[in-house]
């Protein structure tokens, strides 16, 4: 098995060999919309294709799917698509992106094709709404090791430690978080406000490091930077909160986060409504109204003493419909139903890792 990805880190490349996987690099920017980069990223996965003469092509996130479908249908090959969310592409309001955003969706109703795996119901019905007519199924998320993420319940202190966790995007609310903290501190320490994430240096949405540093200096977050033990990181917080502004897939923080028994805070976008259910194992607030993240951090700080029932309630939906093994099986039928695999498991415990570029299986 072949997996065609941008490496970055070495240590990933390591992990993924040791898998059992033959990993390939492919020069593969999600964020780049320069022609002759494009170009070249194309050029790259028909290359790679032509020489291994695989017999089914997976192909992750929105530019492999478009780049590997083109050259599928050229080569007759089976596909299968992974759109783990439909992602800022899918905003109207989004001027930059609004021709291309537009060439996307027309490419998506007529060329399109195949076995398309999405991981919430709101995307499907968008796709459907659109005119595609490939075979579309849900699989939410990429699945959670539920005994590695599986923390005790925590009784929170006076003051309530939140973690944002994500991509450094202005776009996923960590500016609205910061501000909405700092106004429920105004009358004194209520909540902590932790930050853990990736910086974004190519993304044209992405936070300065100069603005997380004038917050770390303000004391308005903890910084933790790039946290690999996030279950770590999860245990020693009483509340997770992802006010992202569009939808998502399913955010994993969002699983990993239930799964370990902490209440959660979304506003209701698409992928956070999979996961989270208001009043259940966590608040969910009205992404369009501007007091509705400040509201929803005053609604959990006045039910803490419930945070226990949340996060086993929480947990209870990690375990039936997004714990690794749930999500796992439904990979192997997917890769069933378009092939004769014999290591069908294997290949989707592969495919869960959601590595942002063409998986190509021989």
């Amino acid at each position: 098995m072949y997996v065609a990805v941008p490496i970055c880190d070495e240590a990933l490349s390591r992990e993924l060999q040791s898998l059992g996987l033959q990993v390939i690099h492919i020069d593969l920017n999600p964020h780049s919309i320069n022609p002759l980069a494009e170009l070249r990223t194309a050029l790259q996965i028909w290359r790679i294709v032509h020489r291994l003469k695989p017999s089914i092509l997976h192909l992750i996130t929105l530019k492999p799917v478009i780049y590997g479908g083109v050259v599928a249908r050229i080569k007759g090959l089976k596909t299968i698509n992974s759109l783990a969310g439909l992602g800022r592409f899918a905003e109207p309001e989004r001027k930059s992106y609004g021709c291309l955003a537009k060439g996307i969706r027309l490419w998506l109703k007529h060329f399109l094709s195949g076995a398309v795996v999405l991981e919430n119901t709101c995307d499907m019905h968008n796709l459907q709404q659109l005119g595609v007519t490939a075979d579309l199924r849900v699989i939410e998320g990429a699945g959670v090791d539920i005994d590695k993420y599986n923390s005790d319940q925590k009784s929170p202190g006076s003051i309530v430690k939140i973690l944002f966790a994500s991509r450094l995007i202005w776009k996923k609310g960590l500016g609205e978080l910061v501000d909405a903290c700092e106004s429920i501190n105004r009358d004194g320490a209520r909540v902590e406000l932790h930050v853990a994430g990736i910086r974004m240096a190519h993304d044209k949405d992405s936070i300065p490091r100069r603005q997380i540093d004038r917050w770390q200096r303000q004391g308005d977050i903890i910084w933790h930077d790039n946290v690999s033990a996030m279950d770590d990181l999860i245990s020693r917080c009483d509340l997770i909160c992802l006010p992202t502004r569009y939808g998502e897939g399913i955010p994993r923080i969002l699983i990993e986060a239930a799964a370990c028994r902490r209440p959660i805070i979304a506003p209701d976008v698409a992928g956070c409504m999979d996961i989270l259910k208001d009043g259940v194992n966590g608040f969910m607030y009205d992404r369009h109204s501007p007091s509705g993240l400040a509201q929803a951090i005053e609604r959990a700080i006045d039910n803490k003493h419930r945070f226990g029932d949340f996060g086993e309630s929480g947990r209870k939906i990690v375990i039936e419909k997004f714990s690794d093994t749930v999500i796992l099986d439904q990979w192997s039928q997917v890769y069933n139903a378009n092939a004769h695999v014999k290591r069908a498991k294997d290949l989707a415990s592969a495919s869960a890792q959601r590595s942002p570029g063409a998986q190509v299986r021989d």
